[in-house]
């Protein structure tokens, strides 16, 4: 189990750090999530109701924010800054 959770965080923190970058930046956020997600599903790693509940309330958002202006995404405005 310690080998999974090890793999699991290192996954996450490289995926965070790819993301980070300027070629990172070209990655749709919801894309992003998705293999956010993915990760979590290949691990079989349980997260708490209220961070999944952030997560799908930004995926929305995303969606939102998407329809009303393409240019826009959640990554780079300061919406998320309030969590």
């Amino acid at each position: 189990m310690f080998i999974h959770t090890y793999t699991f965080r290192q996954e996450v923190e490289e995926a965070f750090t790819f993301w980070g970058t300027e070629e990172g930046d070209l990655v749709h956020p919801a894309d992003c999530m998705h293999e956010l997600f993915e990760k979590m599903r290949s691990h079989r790693v349980n997260i708490d109701g209220n961070v999944s509940t952030v997560m799908f309330t930004t995926l929305v958002l995303e969606v939102s924010l998407n329809l009303l202006s393409s240019d826009r995404t959640t990554k780079n405005t300061r919406l998320l800054d309030y969590y």
